[in-house]
């Protein structure tokens, strides 16, 4: 017996086709939507190191700046 011999049973198999094919594109989406939030984070952390500054700096700057309060 093959999915065709009932109505049923091709309308389930329809119905399993459509919804790997949305998991398939909400997956595909998910994937690009990372990869560009990845890439804002690189070009915001280059942003913020740029100047020769290293992360200590800041961290430094902002410990002196509460000090002095």
């Amino acid at each position: 017996m093959g999915l065709l011999h009932c109505p049923l049973c091709m309308g389930l198999a329809v119905l399993s086709a459509l919804r790997f094919s949305a998991h398939a594109l909400l997956a595909y989406q998910l994937n690009r939507q990372r990869s560009k939030l990845t890439e804002y984070r690189d070009d915001l952390i280059g942003s913020m190191m740029s100047g020769n500054r290293s992360g200590n700096d800041y961290c430094s700057d902002t410990t002196q700046a509460v000090a002095a309060r």
